[in-house]
Parts: C-alpha cells; structure tokens; sequence
C-alpha cells in the first residue's frame, strides 16, 4: 500500500509486486503528485525500485500530462505525453573519459553553477559500470559541488555547505564509482531554469598493475 494525499506520494508496506510487473528492479510512476516521499517531481513522472523514489533522467519540455496515472516496467515500451511544443531530451554521454592506466580509478568530480535561476542535480553516471549517483540538491549561484570518490577519502561536500550527503538519495552508488581502464562514458543530468552555466571536471590518477 502507498499514500498519496492528492499531491505528495509515500511509499507503505509492499507498495508494488515486482514480480506482477515483470520481475524488474526499477519502476516508472506517473500522477498528479509534485513530491515523492520529500522528493521534488517537476514533471509528476518518478522512478521507483521498491524502497526509493529517484527522478526520471528525462527532461520533458512544456507542462507534462497529469491525465490518469500508470506503473510501468522497464521492460516494455512507454510513451510519455506533455502540453506544449518541444522534444523530451534523455541525458547521453556527455564525456567520453579515458582511463589510460591497467587498474581501475577513483575519480573526483566537480560541478559548478554561475547565473540563471536554478540548477538541480539529478544524476551522475558511468554508463559502462552501471553506477551512479542520484540527488535531490538544488546548487546556489556560484557553488561549487565536490564528489571525491577515492577510498577512504569518500566525501560529497560543497564551498557552501559543507558537507551535503543530504542532498544524495540513499539507492546512490557511492563506494564502487570508478573508471574501468579504457574509455568509461559519464552522464550528468540536472534540472535548469533561467540558462545558467554549469561546467563538470573530472580527476583521476592512471594506476597500474604491477609484479612485485
């Protein structure tokens, strides 16, 4: 059972039977809600994997349709509608990032904001591991966000906050983010209102195997 209040969606006990629809891991939620479980919904569509809400990483331009509701699978086909003009845009690859050493690196990455009228984090990916990282953190004009994944130097921290794992949403994948040696394809994905410029870097060191 889950609640929803005619805006916000909590999850109960036993919300979904994953194995009744299909046996996957993640689910597509779409209503009338603007918050999942404290979550902010901008386009009343939610991932959810049983326990966690996480957004959708698909931007949808005008106002998305709030007619009817559906669960879905990520298994078959799913068509998505919204009022006004435009095309949905999913985040691709936006850095091909090439690890040149033999072992596998932590990296740090950081992202920064200047101007416009909001930034959102959503999402940060390495499309050939699988892992990523989910927010719900809103970036002031002129902040920095710091995620240093090295072991035991693990920290997601900003120069206006301190330290934020507030802002991370717990289904994050935090300790095993790393760059396989090779070509490793990362996704950010934020939600931005006004233009504001947002620029990503990324450090890594190139480590090797060795025989002692």
């Amino acid at each position: 059972m889950g609640l929803f209040t005619g805006k916000y969606l909590q999850p109960g006990p036993h919300l979904f039977d994953d194995q009744a629809l299909g046996g996957d891991s993640r689910f597509i939620i779409n209503g009338t809600f603007t918050q999942a479980n404290g979550l902010e919904i901008p386009d009343y569509v939610v991932y959810f994997d049983g326990e966690n809400f996480s957004p959708l990483d698909l931007e949808i331009p005008g106002t998305s349709s709030q007619s009817g509701s559906f669960i879905s699978n990520l298994v078959d086909d799913l068509y998505i509608g919204f009022v006004g003009a435009g095309n949905g845009t999913y985040p691709t690859v936006n850095l091909n990032v090439n690890n040149g050493g033999t072992a596998k690196s932590y990296p740090i990455v950081k992202i920064t904001r200047s101007g416009g009228t909001s930034v959102n984090l959503t999402r940060l990916a390495n499309t050939r591991t699988g892992a990523e990282v989910l927010f719900d953190y809103e970036m002031a004009d002129g902040e920095t966000v710091t995620l240093d994944f090295r072991p035991g130097r693990l920290n997601a921290s900003s120069n206006r906050q301190g330290t934020i794992f507030s802002g991370v949403l717990p289904q994050s994948i935090l300790v095993d983010f790393f760059l396989l040696p090779g070509i490793n394809g990362m996704v950010f994905h934020r939600v931005e209102v006004g233009s504001p410029t947002v620029t990503a870097t990324i450090e890594w060191l190139n480590n090797y195997w060795s025989i002692d």
